[in-house]
This record gives C-alpha cells, sequence and structure tokens, in this order.
C-alpha cells in the first residue's frame, strides 16, 4: 500500500534487495591493466624471419679457425739454452703445429719450430718439440705461456710441410611444440555480459583472445629463455617424455645461444666494462654492429654512463650538445659508438614481466642484456644469410604447421563429440635459430 513522505534514495534502495530497480553503471570496457607487449614471435614475424625447416631437428655448419694457439706445459731450456727451448704442449695442441712453423712467443720474439720428434743427438719426449730462436735471443718462455702460430719459414731445397686440412663442426636446435586451449559450455556460450569485447557482450570470446595471447607469449618465452633438449623426435628411447609416453623436445632460446658465444658479468657498465667488451668482440673478429636487448635494468645502467645522470658518470657532461633556447633536451641515448662499435639499445618490456620471469628467486633475466649482431653473417662462398630466425615446420600439403587453431567439441563447426560445448585449441611448432653464437653475447648485470 502507499504511504507518506519524500522519495529519497534511501527509500528507493530498500523496495528491493537486492536493489533490482536502480539501473547499473559499469564501463562497458575492460581496462588493460597487464600492458602485455607485442611478442617477441610476432616481431620476428614482422621483420620477415621465420623460415620453413623440413626436418624437427635442424642444423647449420660453421668453418674452423684458419689460425691457432698452443699453451706451454712445461718448458726445458737447460738442455740447450732459452734460444733453444724445448717445449713441451698438451697432446691435443701438438696435434696442430707443425715442423717449419713460427711462433710468436709472449716476449715479443719469433721461434722456429725445428723437430717435433727426435733426430741426430736431439732426445725429445711425448708432446715436446724444439724451438729455436729466430735471432738468437732468448724466448724466455715458462709453463702456461701462449704461443701463436702465425706463420712459416723453410729451408731452400727442403720438402713440403705435413700437409694440414681443415674440418667443419656442426650446431643443431629442435623445433618445439606448444599447445594452448579454452572450453566454453553451450549455456556461457550464449550468455550477454556487461562488457563488450570488439562490440560484443560475451565473456568466452575476451577469454578466448586473452587464452590466445597466453599462447603467443609461451611461444616467445620459449624462443628467448628455454633450454635444448638432449631428447628430439626422431629418439626411440628417449628419456624426456610427457605421461602418455610422447617424446618432448624443447628448443635452445636466445639466451642459451649466447650463453655459448661470450659471456660476461657484472654490477654494472662503464667504460671498464665496455673495453673489456670490445676486446672481446675483436678477438671473434665480430661485426662493428650491435642491437643490444633488455629490461629496464638495462636502460637504467646505460642511461647513468651515457647521459653522466650519477656522480660516476662516465661520459663528461659537457661533451652534450646544447639545443635552441628553451628547447627541452632528451636525456634518453638509443645508441652511441664506443671503442669502434656501434651500439642500438632496444628495451623489451616482455623482460621485466612481474610474474612470469621477474621475481624473488627468479634466474635474474630481468637483470641480463643480450647483444645481437645486426648485419647477416657471410658464407664461406661469399653470401650471407640472416643471423637470427624461427624455424617452423610446413606440411607440403595440409594445414599449416606454424600455427593451427581447431574447434573440438559438439558445439564445434563440425562436430566431434555429443558433448554440449566448445573448445579452440591453439599450436605451433617452432624454434629459435642462431647463426653465428661466436659473436652473441650475453651481459650478466646481477
Amino acid at each position: 500500500m502507499p504511504t507518506f513522505g519524500t522519495t529519497s534514495k534511501q527509500y528507493v534502495s530498500t523496495l528491493m534487495v537486492p536493489n533490482l530497480i536502480d539501473r547499473r553503471e559499469i564501463m562497458k570496457m575492460i581496462l588493460n591493466v597487464t600492458n602485455e607487449d607485442i611478442s617477441f614471435v610476432e616481431f620476428m614475424e614482422l621483420l620477415g624471419r621465420s623460415v620453413v625447416t623440413a626436418s624437427p631437428e635442424y642444423h647449420n655448419l660453421i668453418n674452423e679457425e684458419l689460425s691457432v694457439n698452443v699453451a706451454v706445459t712445461a718448458v726445458d731450456d737447460s738442455t740447450y739454452s732459452t734460444a733453444r727451448p724445448l717445449v713441451t704442449v698438451s697432446s691435443g695442441d701438438f696435434a696442430k703445429i707443425r715442423e717449419g712453423e713460427l711462433v710468436i712467443c709472449p716476449n715479443g720474439q719469433v721461434g722456429l719450430i725445428v723437430a717435433k720428434a727426435s733426430y741426430g743427438s736431439v732426445t725429445l719426449s711425448a708432446n715436446q718439440f724444439e724451438l729455436k730462436s729466430v735471432n738468437g735471443n732468448s724466448l724466455a718462455l715458462a709453463a702456461a705461456d701462449k704461443l701463436s702460430v702465425f706463420s712459416n719459414a723453410a729451408g731452400e731445397g727442403s720438402g713440403a710441410p705435413s700437409n694440414r686440412r681443415y674440418g667443419i663442426s656442426k650446431e643443431t636446435n629442435h623445433i618445439q611444440i606448444f599447445k594452448e586451449s579454452y572450453k566454453v559450455t553451450d549455456i556461457e556460450m550464449g550468455n550477454q555480459v556487461e562488457f563488450e569485447y570488439n562490440g560484443v557482450p560475451s565473456y568466452f570470446l575476451y577469454e578466448q583472445a586473452q587464452v590466445y595471447q597466453k599462447f603467443l607469449q609461451a611461444v616467445s618465452a620459449g624462443l628467448l629463455f628455454g633450454r635444448q633438449s638432449t631428447d628430439t623426435f626422431n629418439d626411440s628411447a628417449a628419456s624426456l617424455v610427457d605421461k602418455s609416453g610422447n617424446v618432448v623436445s624443447t628448443t635452445k632460446g636466445l639466451n642459451e645461444y649466447a650463453e655459448e658465444g661470450i659471456s660476461f658479468s657484472g654490477t654494472g657498465v662503464d667504460t671498464t666494462v665496455y673495453s673489456d667488451i670490445a676486446r672481446a668482440l675483436a678477438r671473434t673478429r665480430a661485426p662493428m654492429e650491435y642491437l643490444i636487448l633488455g629490461g629496464v635494468e638495462t636502460c637504467i645502467l646505460h642511461d647513468n654512463m651515457l647521459n653522466a645522470l650519477t656522480a660516476a658518470e662516465a661520459f663528461s657532461p659537457f661533451a652534450q650538445i646544447e639545443g635552441p633556447q628553451g628547447e627541452a633536451l632528451s636525456l634518453g641515448v638509443k645508441a652511441f659508438k664506443i671503442y669502434g662499435f656501434n651500439f642500438t639499445i632496444k628495451r623489451l618490456p616482455f623482460i621485466d614481466h612481474q610474474t612470469l620471469i621477474n621475481f624473488t628467486g627468479s634466474a635474474g633475466y630481468h637483470k641480463k642484456a643480450w647483444f645481437v649482431p645486426m648485419d647477416n653473417i657471410r658464407t664461406v662462398d661469399g653470401g650471407s644469410v640472416p643471423r637470427l630466425q624461427i624455424r617452423f615446420m610446413q606440411a607440403p600439403s595440409g594445414p599449416d604447421l606454424r600455427y593451427r587453431e581447431f574447434q573440438l567439441g559438439g558445439l564445434a563447426s563440425t562436430p566431434t563429440s555429443a558433448d554440449s560445448v566448445l573448445e579452440f585449441v591453439y599450436e605451433s611448432r617452432q624454434g629459435l635459430q642462431v647463426l653465428g653464437k661466436q659473436h652473441f653475447m650475453v651481459l650478466d648485470l646481477e
């Protein structure tokens, strides 16, 4: 029955509990607070760095160093003199040298390898050779010294030296199978919710998109941080299998490739660190252009060094160029040249992910920086190929095996069961390939 009084919000709210009279004010868009960045795999695809492989285990061949150096394990300079020592090396190093070759000693003097076996009155032990100074000066050798084999010299009328041969070595990696799925029931598939995704008030469309984004994230993380499994899909007695006994194979990620190349560690970056980096790159005859991939820690430390932001700045603030009066100058240096090498910094927000890899007790990837050569690597016949690319499987006829999306359940476009559900399954068969890992580098800033 009606009552008397002024209609107020409190009065209306008490009419029904829960309140079904007030219209709810709900924003129809979902706010993106996670800010998931473009994935590494999507970035590589934008660069056109995805190539078909005909086998789940792919290889590349690399040549050997043309020059060699050997480590001294013992020196006998009492039998003759310091200008004519009998030098012992490991059996492996002994096989690298030939009679008639010239070596540079640590004191800068040059010696000739006269003999690797006993002759005349000269008696040599296992892995020992006779070395003579070319000018009679002392070679001043000691154990642990390195000898650089740089040239050769032959006597008049002498025969040919021992023939030298060069081999090749093989690098290998694997395709990895990535999978993800999402399932929705018949009722929820038709249920409308308060928010909209792409203009449609449906929860399952939103969650399907989130699952697919997570799927791409998993592929990217595998290509960056994965460790190569010892088992491959070719193994008949693999030890890495799933609960059904199926062989599991994992790909080697960029981090492991770089660890097998050049590895540095330290608590920061300064000119001392970069002088060591330059020396290491120069020794491997690395290219001059590098892309530095890292998270915010990499940017902080480089900005402090390059922009004189701390008391221990590496670069003088007086070396900066002043802009027009009143114009703000940007402190962010994205590219710099130092000690003959050019470096460009690219921040990957993915590295700083708070729940994926950046957390207490993690491997500390958020404090690592990867140095990636920006050139194509040359082949011995004068050609060149990209250093960094993704390999994926492609069936000769039928579905594309790089990415597959198919539906299962009774609500699928082609029903596969009597269950009133719709399941989306995502699959990818991809692996990373790095060519010339000897020129890649990881800098651990822990």
